[in-house]
């Protein structure tokens, strides 16, 4: 087993894949954080390509499950979820956009906060019910549409580093995607899409009835 597991409290054991995912993912963080220049200079790029990727890296490194004992206070999945989308949320906001562009400090405060904002999100998306994931992908479709029309309506551009027109185009970006974030989370909520087997025994003897 290419890991090393760390034991953490009484309560299990919290295992980090240093040489496949862990070292993998440091190195796209580095990656990332060295073209920042590049990829935080249109505004789209930066919320619709980057800040998920920083997520998506968290997800990776999660595992299979929490180690440390978050089932405490992260009851149903619900606590870390919403604590996950604050996280995005916050560096959804036109200000801080700005202030990650211009200090290195608050960007690399950016990077971390989304890492451990998809590892928290995928540790409580998995113990989360249906109606809880249904409820988090909803919140989650609604803050991008809501973030996409303000940025579309704003009479003026919202941040000073980005155009109106970078402004426009990731608007739009971000309502684009959101019927896209609603139908893979549900989906991946295991909403039952089958149909409901016919007990044939039943339906013939309710014909008979009827005849």
């Amino acid at each position: 087993m290419s890991a090393v597991q760390t034991i953490v409290g009484a309560d299990g054991v919290f295992t980090v894949w240093l040489r496949r995912r862990g070292l993998s993912a440091l190195g796209l963080l580095l990656l990332l954080f060295a073209t920042r220049a590049t990829t935080e200079r249109i505004m789209w790029v930066h919320m619709v390509i980057q800040i998920p990727a920083l997520v998506s890296i968290g997800v990776w490194c999660a595992g299979q499950s929490p180690g440390w004992s978050v089932r405490r206070w992260n009851v149903a999945g619900a606590p870390g979820l919403l604590l996950a989308s604050s996280i995005v949320a916050c560096w959804m906001v036109p200000r801080l956009l700005d202030a990650a562009v211009e200090r290195t400090a608050v960007d690399a405060l950016k990077f971390g906060s989304l890492v451990l904002a998809g590892a928290i999100g995928y540790w409580s998306w998995r113990i989360a019910p249906t109606l809880v994931r249904v409820f988090a992908a909803g919140n989650a479709a609604w803050m991008m549409a809501t973030v996409g029309l303000l940025l579309l309506d704003a009479p003026v551009r919202l941040c000073v580093r980005y155009g109106s027109t970078d402004q426009q185009h990731t608007g739009y970006a971000l309502i684009g995607i959101t019927a896209v974030v609603i139908v893979s989370a549900l989906l991946r909520a295991g909403l039952p899409l089958q149909s409901v087997p016919v007990d044939s025994e039943a339906a013939g003897r309710s014909q008979r009835r009827r005849a």
